[in-house]
């Protein structure tokens, strides 16, 4: 049964060898794929967003009600 199991997992190995030298992948050129990337996301200061600001007032009966 340890023959078969053996003989099996190295066929697999083969065929996956196999196959990833049968379709090799072309690299990427890594400052096109970071680019990519960046382009990917938009920035809130590039897009006109000079400043934030909020207040904040907790209902604290609300929050804390199942521990009152």
């Amino acid at each position: 049964m340890k023959h078969r199991s053996l003989s099996l997992c190295a066929l697999l190995l083969l065929a996956c060898g196999l196959a990833a030298a049968q379709s090799p992948v072309p690299a990427a050129n890594s400052k096109k794929v970071v680019e990519t990337a960046r382009d990917a996301y938009y920035n809130l200061r590039t897009a006109g967003l000079d400043e934030f600001r909020a207040t904040i007032k907790p209902n604290w009966s609300l929050v804390l009600k199942d521990q009152l």
